[in-house]
C-alpha cells in the first residue's frame, strides 16, 4: 500500500507536540529534528515502526533496554483498568517484533520493542487497542480518575 502524505506529516507534528512541554496553558513543541516516514504494512491491527534516534552520547544498550522495560507513567500509578501493567515490552529475539505475533501482549495495550541497537529499534503497537478505541477509553478513564469528568 502506498504511504499517505498526510500520515507522514501528521506523525512529525504529533511527536513534536506530544514530546513538548506545557507552558502557560500552551504546548511548546519539542526542539528536535524529526525525520519520519509512513510505511504501510499489509497486516491486521498494528503499526510497525523502525525508529532511529540521535543521542548526545552513545548509550549503554543494556541500560537503554532496562529504561524501556522499567518505564511507567501516571496511567500505571493510577491503575487504570485499560492501562497496561507494562507499557513497553522489550523482546530479545533477533526477529522481534513481527507484525502479527506480538500484537496481543498486555491485552494489545503495550508497545513491543525489539532489535534494540545504540541508536535504533523496531516497535510494534496495536492501532485499535493502543490507538483509536483503546486510547479514547484510556483517556476517559484518566479524566474520571482525576475527577475532571464524572
Amino acid at each position: 500500500m502506498p504511504p499517505k502524505r498526510a500520515e507522514t506529516h501528521g506523525r512529525k507534528f504529533s511527536v513534536s507536540e506530544l514530546a513538548g512541554a506545557l507552558k502557560n496553558d500552551r504546548v511548546s513543541s519539542l526542539e528536535a529534528r524529526i525525520n519520519a516516514a509512513c510505511i504501510r504494512v499489509a497486516t491486521w491491527d498494528g503499526h510497525w515502526e523502525a525508529v532511529s534516534v540521535e543521542l548526545i552520547q552513545k548509550p549503554n544498550i543494556d541500560r537503554l533496554r532496562r529504561v524501556m522495560i522499567q518505564f511507567t507513567s501516571e496511567l500505571q500509578a493510577l491503575r487504570l483498568p485499560s492501562a497496561p501493567v507494562h507499557p513497553i515490552i522489550v523482546r530479545e529475539e533477533p526477529d522481534r517484533p513481527p507484525p502479527r505475533l506480538d500484537r496481543d501482549i498486555e491485552r494489545g495495550r503495550a508497545s513491543v520493542v525489539g532489535r534494540v541497537r545504540d541508536h535504533k529499534f523496531v516497535a510494534r503497537g496495536h492501532n485499535t487497542l493502543r490507538g483509536a478505541a483503546g486510547g479514547t477509553r484510556l483517556n476517559a478513564e484518566l479524566l474520571v480518575a482525576k475527577k475532571m469528568i464524572q
